[in-house]
């Protein structure tokens, strides 16, 4: 008899055991199912640089690593991807005006969240300043929701003369009463200074996805639009001479208070010989 109580007590403690590690597994680490990865749109990431920053490296390979995942040939042939743009602040940086390999816009100032700490980045404007290590997980989240405005055909860039004319259509999917449309210039390919992670200064360095200027301010335009309707938008810019135009390209997205970016293209410069 005693002998059958104690494989009873021994079954009855395991159940329990058992129980008892069940119900203290987080809820966060329990198998759910893997959603779908598809992505449907396009992402900016504003990322928060400096050449000063030795940090900031590790933000570019980061970023760079992210691009490569979603840059694809048939994503971008989709109007889908990763548009990435560097914001090179006042506090880590030389300013544009008053040097020649200065990376600090006239409009990085207005542009930088008070609080920010390079490497940090913002991702469509509605998710808080993120450490590199969150940027993968908030650009898979965000890049398979359907977008709001969609392009309807590639934003067109030319070099006309001494000018960028830029131009495109944007098509919404609902009433839109407080959009603005922010056209952007970015440059590629600089070869310049950065402090590296092991505190050195690398002189030749390459600098991609660098903030150039506003085309038209760092409020953009109003863009306001009906449901199922089409808008277009037409800009000339004149840009810095020192800026090389084989490596410029133009970014150009809309948003709102309450959303952030609703959606977000980008297109080389062409340059007509």
């Amino acid at each position: 008899m005693n002998k059958n109580f104690s494989k009873l007590f021994a079954l009855l403690a395991g159940t329990l055991m058992l129980t008892a590690c069940e119900e203290t597994i987080p809820a966060d680490k329990r198998y759910t199912p893997i959603a779908n990865d598809h992505p449907v749109r396009s992402v900016l990431v504003e990322e928060y640089t400096g050449v000063k920053c030795v940090n900031c490296p590790n933000g570019h390979a980061a970023l760079e690593a992210i691009e490569e995942l979603y840059n694809t040939p048939a994503n971008m042939e989709q109007g889908v991807g990763v548009v990435a743009v560097g914001i090179h602040i006042p506090d880590f940086g030389y300013s544009a005006e008053s040097r020649p390999d200065g990376l600090v816009a006239p409009e990085a100032g207005s542009l930088t969240p008070d609080e920010v700490a390079p490497p940090q980045a913002q991702i469509n404007r509605n998710s808080g300043l993120l450490d590199r290590n969150a940027w993968a997980k908030a650009v898979k989240e965000t890049i398979v929701r359907p977008p709001k405005v969609t392009f309807v055909s590639s934003v067109l860039a030319e070099m006309r003369g001494n000018s960028i004319v830029i131009s495109g259509k944007v098509h919404s999917a609902e009433n839109l009463s407080a959009a603005r449309l922010h056209v952007w210039i970015v440059e590629d390919n600089i070869v310049t200074r950065q402090l590296m992670p092991d505190g050195t200064p690398n002189l030749n360095y390459v600098h991609m996805n660098v903030f150039r200027g506003c085309v038209n301010g760092v409020k953009g335009s109003e863009f306001s639009m009906q449901r199922n309707s089409e808008r277009a938008f037409s800009f000339t810019y004149a840009p810095d001479s020192r800026w090389k135009a084989e490596n410029l390209r133009v970014v150009v997205f809309v948003e709102t208070p309450a959303d952030g970016v609703l959606n977000v293209t980008q297109n080389n410069l062409q340059i007509n010989q």
